[in-house]
């Protein structure tokens, strides 16, 4: 379940941005694999890529899963209204709210570091740096 919620949650600003996100989970019998594409026919591409490399000369035989996540957002979404519980717009923390927690936890665990905070500030520092081109 965790490989699920981690899956999902390393889409939700792809949801917030109208991109279409499908989430899929296939098993061999055997192994499991859990990921996201943005259509169907690329999940199935992936997970069959998946399961070769794992296999012998003879491929196995999988079952897969697939669900749009866009419709399970709406039927949150729609539940919530429902039960007169307010929903907001975003579902998940833009970039730059990001950066703002991971600078105020930074400060609260110094004089500690955290590989994961100094991860994310190098990433979005890179990211940050205009791009020089030379002619």
């Amino acid at each position: 379940m965790r490989d699920v919620q981690l899956e999902i949650i390393s889409r939700l600003n792809d949801l917030d941005a109208g991109k279409p996100v499908q989430l899929c989970f296939a098993h061999d019998g055997a192994r499991w694999v859990v990921l996201s594409a943005d259509t169907v026919i690329d999940a199935m591409q992936a997970v069959a890529q998946h399961f070769k490399e794992g296999s012998g000369a003879e491929p196995p035989k999988v079952s897969f899963y697939s669900i749009r996540l866009h419709e399970a957002l709406a039927t949150v979404r729609a539940r919530a209204a429902q039960h007169d519980i307010d929903f907001p717009d975003r579902i998940w923390l833009t970039p730059s709210e990001l950066d703002a927690g991971a600078d105020l936890l930074a400060a609260a665990i110094a004089p500690r570091t955290s590989p994961v905070i100094e991860q994310w500030q190098t990433l979005r520092q890179r990211d940050a740096s205009p791009v020089v081109s030379v002619q």
